[in-house]
């Protein structure tokens, strides 16, 4: 019982501490909070303004059509062209001459246009056989936008021709312009709108539940171990009649209630974007069942307990807040690249996935989305993951017994490692 009230009191510190600290209130609470709105919602204005730009955008084109006047087939290619209302096409006389007659080739001369400005793309049509037949090469630079979007729209002038002139020959042959289509191909997707949405939303909310989830630990792990160090108020807190256990099991309760805080708020705000915002992001009928929601919110909690335990452990090795920093952010980042490792749709929670740290995690919170729940997986995971999280815990408990590494002074990672596996230290 005392040990208890020993851990609340201070636990209630710490919390009163973090409090008042900006950057935990700011990256803890208020980022998950206001950020995927904002976030989402600039995304979409900045992808509608752009389209919409887009298409007001012309793609200046030079057209080189064959020198015979007499041939029908470019000239009709010309009208194709300046029929779409994307393509500013210009066809002068010499273009076709220059293209063809340039010793080192028509790629330097069309380079050159393209570079000095005069055209986004250059097209080079030939005449071939047989008869009404044409031959053209097309001319961009694949390292500028407007030049690729010239192409683009190039090649559906082009295929918009084909066809046309395809349906003149059918029509020619008194046959319907479905006399073309030699192939008819339907598809058909048998996936509900429900799993379509949770698939894309799978494949993107794990990271940004752990990312969130890591970041609401961060500051809270650093200000309670260097931080309260820097201020000078760590010596006061040990030479309290509490046990060690007891100081560092308070804290850590504290770093872990803000970064669950952090998840949670993080979660509410997604869930409320996406619920205002389903249409514009193709994720109608999206919809997480009580069970799912349950489950990510216990694994939120776990990955909070192993995450925080390991960032407190370190906090207490740096000597500086910015030293802090340089030791928790590989944590950090940690916590982001198995999730993106394991980000293909292909990769499933298997037995083996279930034991590795973070991996299991992200993969349980995708299983959790799409409603795919696998009991042994769970179970696995769930287990391990709490394992996991005691055992930094302990790690960290122990290393707080030693005087140099509290103060940080002399403790570099060869004495800690005697220290966690050398029987050192004893709780006064």
């Amino acid at each position: 019982m005392k040990t208890a009230d020993e851990v609340l009191a201070v636990y209630g510190k710490e919390m009163r501490a973090l409090a008042r600290d900006r950057h935990t209130i700011l990256y803890s609470l208020c980022l998950p909070l206001f950020l995927y709105p904002a976030l989402v919602w600039g995304v979409i204005q900045v992808l509608t303004y752009l389209r919409a730009l887009d298409q007001t955008i012309e793609s200046r084109v030079i057209l080189a059509l064959p020198e015979d006047k007499g041939y029908q087939a470019g000239a009709t290619l010309r009208a194709s062209f300046e029929a779409d209302q994307g393509l500013r096409v210009s066809a002068p006389k010499y273009a076709g001459a220059f293209l063809r007659e340039d010793p080192v080739g028509p790629e330097r001369v069309a380079r050159e246009w393209i570079r000095e400005g005069q055209a986004q793309a250059v097209v080079l049509v030939e005449a071939s056989e047989p008869p009404a037949t044409l031959r053209a090469r097309v001319f961009h630079d694949g390292a500028s936008e407007a030049s690729r979007r010239a192409r683009e729209r190039v090649e559906k002038a082009f295929e918009k021709h084909r066809r046309e002139r395809l349906a003149g020959a059918a029509r020619s042959l008194g046959e319907a312009e479905a006399f073309l289509d030699t192939l008819h191909v339907e598809e058909e997707d048998v996936s509900t709108r429900q799993e379509l949405a949770k698939y894309m939303a799978s494949l993107i909310l794990p990271l940004l539940m752990i990312v969130m989830t890591a970041l609401g630990a961060l500051y809270p792990a650093l200000d309670s171990t260097v931080g309260e160090k820097e201020r000078g108020t760590l010596e006061t807190t040990l030479l309290s009649p509490i046990g060690r256990s007891s100081i560092v099991l308070g804290k850590y309760l504290a770093v872990v209630t803000f970064s669950f805080l952090s998840f949670f708020l993080n979660f509410l705000s997604m869930m409320l974007t996406l619920s205002h915002l389903k249409s514009q992001l193709k994720l109608e009928g999206f919809s997480i069942g009580i069970g799912s929601s349950l489950v990510i919110v216990a694994a939120a909690i776990v990955l909070a307990f192993f995450l925080g335990a390991i960032m407190m452990a370190l906090g207490f090795l740096a000597r500086t807040f910015k030293e802090g920093q340089s030791y928790v952010t590989p944590v950090y980042l940690f916590s982001v690249f198995p999730v993106i490792a394991t980000s293909s749709p292909d990769i499933v929670l298997t037995p083996l996935l279930s034991v590795i740290p973070v991996v299991n995690i992200s993969l349980l919170f995708r299983e959790a989305l799409q409603t795919r729940l696998d009991p042994v997986g769970v179970t696995l995971t769930f287990a391990t993951s709490t394992f996991y999280a005691l055992l930094a815990l302990a790690a960290a408990s122990r290393l707080l017994r030693q005087e140099a590494y509290r103060t940080g002074s002399g403790f570099g990672p060869r004495a800690a490692l005697a220290s966690l596996f050398g029987g050192g230290g004893k709780e006064p």
